[in-house]
């Protein structure tokens, strides 16, 4: 093996061995870094305590890379940096849930604050569950997208980049969509916390609830529809008070499209 592949795997192997809890969760550490260039065909779930999560257990599939790539996002690039706040928020909702990843993020540093975590796609949502009950956590978790509307959408994709699609077809599935502005009012959040992750529909979504989020409010959110569009909607939340940061850019190399990490905040 030349050189410098073992020096790029010893370096993969580091960085999965920092991000866990401690000794007693090196040996999964160091399975998962092998499997991260190495998929096996099939493998059990692997239980692993990541750092940030303090303590808390995350269930990993290595057959499947979007558990890579959201954990490495999340959980060793701290995508969702939540020292950021400037408050403590009292409800979190977590759009995208995906696996939960987000939601025992915000479980480990706020407690028993009430999470509710919408993840459309049924694979995800069996890990999500299984997450909340690995850990006895109170997250109350929906089957649902999110969107401006009640009602039911075509949903196509799997993994991380599932999305609602406003056609049907072979490849989609009816799945029940929720009103985040009603999601939002029910919890009657004064300091609400809030992550965006939904392939796309943040388009819709994020110019349409401002008027329902709470004067104290933070928002982690992906934006899909390049810088331009990006500036626009930036524009439009710091009219009503928040601070946009830009935090991550992201040109995909054969498309050119531009995906955007970004945080808001009003406090």
């Amino acid at each position: 093996m030349p050189l410098t592949r073992v020096a790029r795997k010893a370096g993969q192997a580091r960085i999965w061995l920092q991000s866990v809890l401690g000794p007693l969760d090196w040996p999964s550490a160091l399975l998962l870094s092998v499997f991260r260039t190495r998929p096996p065909r099939w493998f059990s779930h692997i239980w692993i305590r990541p750092r940030l999560l303090k303590g808390l257990w995350l269930r990993i599939d290595p057959t499947r890379m979007s558990h890579f790539t959201i954990y490495e996002e999340l959980l060793i690039e701290n995508a969702y940096d939540l020292d950021l706040l400037r408050f403590t928020p009292d409800a979190v909702i977590d759009c995208g849930a995906f696996e939960g990843y987000f939601s025992l993020l915000a479980s480990a540093r706020y407690g028993h604050v009430p999470i509710v975590a919408f993840e459309p796609n049924a694979e995800n949502f069996k890990g999500l569950v299984a997450n909340i009950g690995g850990n006895r956590l109170s997250i109350e978790p929906r089957a649902s997208a999110v969107s401006i509307r009640d009602g039911v959408a075509q949903f196509a994709g799997g993994g991380c980049g599932g999305h609602l699609t406003g056609a049907g077809g072979a490849e989609s599935v009816g799945v029940p969509v929720v009103d985040l502005r009603r999601a939002i009012a029910g919890l009657n959040a004064t300091h609400l916390l809030l992550k965006i992750d939904v392939e796309g529909e943040e388009q819709v979504i994020l110019p349409e609830i401002i008027g329902s989020l709470p004067r104290i409010c933070a928002i982690f959110f992906e934006w899909h529809h390049g810088a331009d569009s990006f500036r626009r909607v930036a524009a439009t939340l710091e009219a009503s008070g928040f601070s946009v940061a830009e935090r991550r850019r992201v040109v995909q190399p054969e498309s050119g499209e531009v995906f955007i990490d970004a945080f808001a905040q009003r406090a």
